[in-house]
């Protein structure tokens, strides 16, 4: 199988490659047949390994992993990863945590309270203080099951499948909006660390029949936004796919079926509709 680093093991001369935050999506890809001398039977990988592999090797090493102690002439264990969209058996090492790097990311500097808009989890499992929480939207954005979960619905050798936003014209994403206090994003770069980044967005809050609220003007406030470019997307895949890794991936957390059927009901609950979570439900059944 190729080898998928989810950590940066490169050498300086790679560092130029690197896009902020991430690498681009067209470099993620395995360079099967190209890292002969760093795969097979769970061999360690060392930093002169990759030193041989072409310049366009992904994850750039990067100052924004959170591992700063991290020695590229260390030993980390090879783990098997599930990323059948590539049409082949990769593996993987350890995963990018985010949580330094959005820790940095203050877009509400010196703000005494922060809008988060929650569009998967945050809507039904609000396990955090907040002083205020009403229906809202964002235009732009649709919502889609293309983040891998190593860390809560999965596991590394096994993966779930949870919420991101991708880029969509015209679309509207229904959530909850959370009015808190910055202490709290702290516990919640933890919670979305597996590969999640604090993006700025517009909330339009909406009333109890779910229209713009015209009592209320639009606001700033946060997402956590899994983008393509994170080292834990696995994109698109046939939904009947999506569904049966759904139904079998199970973390810490619990199973990720779960976690798909309590977006599901939260969403009803909002009286809002949402094409692609509501045919993975209906797919999941097949697989219950």
């Amino acid at each position: 199988g190729c080898l998928r680093p989810q950590r940066a093991v490169i050498d300086q001369k790679n560092s130029a490659h690197r896009v902020h935050p991430f690498q681009s999506q067209s470099s993620r890809e395995c360079t099967r047949g190209k890292l002969s001398s760093m795969t097979g039977g769970g061999d360690a990988i060392r930093g002169s390994a990759v030193a041989e592999a072409p310049e366009t090797f992904p994850w750039g090493r990067g100052d924004w992993l959170v591992n700063q102690s991290y020695n590229p002439d260390d030993e980390p264990p090879l783990t098997p990863c599930a990323c059948s969209h590539f049409g082949h058996k990769c593996r993987s090492l350890m995963l990018l945590d985010t949580t330094t790097l959005n820790q940095q990311r203050n877009f509400f500097d010196g703000h005494a309270d922060i809008w988060l808009f929650g569009y998967g989890s945050l809507i039904w499992k609000a396990d955090f203080d907040y002083l205020e929480r009403r229906p809202a939207a964002i235009t732009g954005w649709a919502r889609r099951f293309w983040q891998g979960s190593h860390d809560h619905r999965g596991t590394p050798e096994a993966p779930g499948r949870v919420a991101t936003l991708i880029r969509a014209e015209g679309a509207v994403c229904h959530g909850m909006a959370y009015r808190i206090t910055p202490e709290v994003l702290a516990p919640l770069d933890v919670r979305e660390k597996n590969g999640y980044l604090r993006e700025k967005v517009t909330l339009t809050f909406l009333d109890e029949a779910g229209n713009p609220d015209a009592d209320q003007a639009p606001s700033e406030g946060l997402i956590y936004l899994a983008s393509e470019d994170n080292p834990a997307f696995l994109g698109d895949a046939p939904l009947a796919d999506i569904a049966q890794q759904i139904a079998q991936a199970h973390g810490p957390s619990g199973p990720n079926s779960a976690y798909l059927l309590n977006l599901a009901q939260a969403l009803r609950e909002l009286g809002t509709e949402d094409a692609h979570i509501f045919a993975l439900e209906a797919q999941l059944q097949r697989y219950q």
